[in-house]
């Protein structure tokens, strides 16, 4: 089953165990307490008594679960308060600096330039009225953000979502030590030879974390031939050593599961597999279970957890992780710094530097987008430098200039 037609879908929907990923529990934060209401109806009628998690995956929700719940104070508002507001202010200091700097140029009579002080005086109070007002409004709104951020640390301790995993959902048997150090001398042969689940994982972890994915893969297994059921994965953490990807502008979508997946699983316990992302699944279940999880919502979790949208920096100084969003950066400046002949076409090399201050301690990071373009109208690569930090994610990026 390397496709999966609408009669095969229908079928798996009413008879599968959904397992879901750590990953795929986390972004069920990104959405509004409201909207996760209508999913824990969905887990209680719908999907009662078929929905699973391996226990590796509730020790990574566990893990991760604190760190998550904050990220829209550190991604959302942090940047809001540093990068918006602080620009407004020091334009507005700007502009009533550049208006005495032409008062004091112009006040004199005796010699040019000379210009009627009255009018001069008008727009200097025009301006410091809006300099109050703009301050009247920073309080205000410092005041609302300040009771959101309350309200986001506050689930830390009140959490709806831990509550529904302890009480709603299976979790499968812990792994003894042994069992995972027999996972990792097997993972070690199927890394070497690209075999899914996991072998990315090698490039970025360490210990037995690079095998976690092969771990939760063992236990989906021993599940599937436990419940002799199908098997629906929902999972955020898009990568190929998981499924085939399809790439549109910024976001990744899942095409269909690796084929040696769905063959491993298939020999082992005679069922089907399938993969959806976690907004897949919520667009899904709306089609299904006539659910109504509003697709606004849905949207904006596919844009917080699939769009590669945010470049996350790890300060060098004081090793807390900062998150820019892509918006912010100057993608129309580059500039080409270098050109190389390589056959009969040009290599051209593209820079646009960037400076941002780490939230948390006030040290600035140089950030350098580098892009090739070889052959000329076609970006090669690119690639992405911190100075005075470490770049833990990137983004995807491009430039007008390519083709020009």
């Amino acid at each position: 089953m390397y496709r999966l037609d609408s009669d095969k879908e229908l079928k798996m929907w009413h008879e599968a165990i959904f397992v879901f990923d750590s990953s795929a529990l986390l972004g069920f934060y990104y959405l509004p307490f409201k909207e996760r209401v209508k999913i824990y109806d969905l887990f209680s009628k719908n999907l009662k008594n078929r929905i699973w998690i391996p226990h590796h995956v509730l020790y990574e929700y566990e893990k991760n679960r604190e760190e998550v719940i904050l990220k829209p104070i550190s991604e959302k508002y942090n940047p809001l308060k540093k990068n918006i507001f602080t620009k407004i202010k020091e334009s507005v200091d700007n502009i009533i600096n550049r208006i005495e700097e032409l008062d004091n140029t112009t006040k004199r009579y005796d010699k040019h330039p000379h210009l009627n002080p009255e009018s001069i005086q008008d727009f200097k109070l025009t301006t410091q009225h809006f300099k109050d007002s703009f301050i009247n409004f920073e309080n205000k709104v410092s005041q609302e953000i300040n009771l959101i951020e309350e309200e986001i640390t506050s689930l830390k301790d009140n959490d709806d979502l831990k509550a529904i995993i302890e009480n709603s959902f299976f979790i499968g048997r812990e792994y003894s030590f042994d069992e995972i150090m027999e996972i990792t001398k097997e993972g070690k042969h199927r890394y070497e030879f690209s075999i899914p689940p996991g072998y990315e994982d090698a490039k970025t972890k360490k210990g037995t974390q690079v095998f976690g994915d092969l771990i939760i893969w063992k236990q989906i297994l021993e599940i599937a031939k436990t419940k002799n059921k199908p098997i629906i994965f929902i999972c955020n953490d898009i990568k190929e050593d998981w499924c085939k990807i399809e790439k549109n502008n910024f976001q990744k979508k899942i095409k269909n599961p690796r084929e040696e997946l769905i063959k491993e699983i298939y020999d082992y316990a005679n069922i089907d597999f399938w993969i959806y992302d976690q907004p897949e699944f919520l667009y899904k279940s709306n089609t299904f279970f006539r659910t109504k999880i509003e697709d606004k919502n849905i949207e904006n979790l596919s844009k917080a957890v699939l769009e590669e949208e945010v470049l996350i920096i790890k300060c060098s100084n004081c090793g807390k992780s900062n998150y820019f969003d892509q918006s912010i950066f100057n993608f129309d400046e580059f500039e080409c710094v270098s050109t190389l002949q390589k056959g009969i076409e040009l290599v051209n090399e593209y820079h646009l530097y960037e400076y941002e201050e780490c939230y948390n301690c006030n040290n600035e990071f140089t950030i350098v987008f580098k892009i090739w373009e070889y052959p000329t109208g076609i970006q090669e690569h690119e690639e992405i430098d911190v100075k005075k930090g470490v770049l833990i994610k990137s983004i995807d990026f491009t430039t007008d200039l390519i083709g020009e």
